[in-house]
């Protein structure tokens, strides 16, 4: 094999081996989104403590764990392969709300973002996070109203 081939072969094989990473890391991200102010669901009857109680099963079913619990308000954290996302968690008799509070390796950004299309300058709104993030809010604010309003 002449040495131009093997050499061609070689940088064809690395740019195989390298191209999932890359793809990877070039994943876009999305302006972040919070829960405000959603009904659970809860009995009128229910108290603050069944409430907590039955959104911190709703966080575990989700696979998140509890960092520190309050009536009236929770610290909750996902921990996905290398990434983390730490999110406050406040609910009264009638309804919730999930906020961003941290993360690790989700690329968190307070910033907005600039695009060019067709020469024409667009704002993408931030903050702006790993685009899976918002999936994994929206699953744990449906457990939360599934359990709360039927416990």
């Amino acid at each position: 094999m002449s040495r131009s081939l093997s050499r061609s072969l070689l940088v064809a094989l690395l740019s195989f081996a390298i191209l999932p990473a890359v793809a990877t890391a070039a994943k876009p991200s999305v302006t972040l989104e919070n829960i405000t102010n959603a009904p659970h669901g809860a009995a009128p009857d229910a108290s603050l403590e069944d409430i907590q109680r039955w959104i911190e099963a709703s966080a575990a079913r989700q696979s998140w764990s509890v960092v520190r619990s309050d009536p009236g308000r929770a610290i909750l954290r996902l921990d996905i392969r290398s990434h983390t996302a730490i999110v406050d968690v406040t609910y009264d008799e009638i309804d919730f709300s999930i906020a961003y509070r941290d993360s690790i390796n989700l690329n968190y950004s307070e910033k907005g973002k600039t695009r060019f299309v067709n020469k024409r300058r667009i704002e993408i709104p931030g903050p702006r996070i790993h685009r899976n993030y918002n999936r994994w809010v929206r699953d744990l604010a449906s457990a939360i109203r599934r359990d709360v309003s039927n416990p």
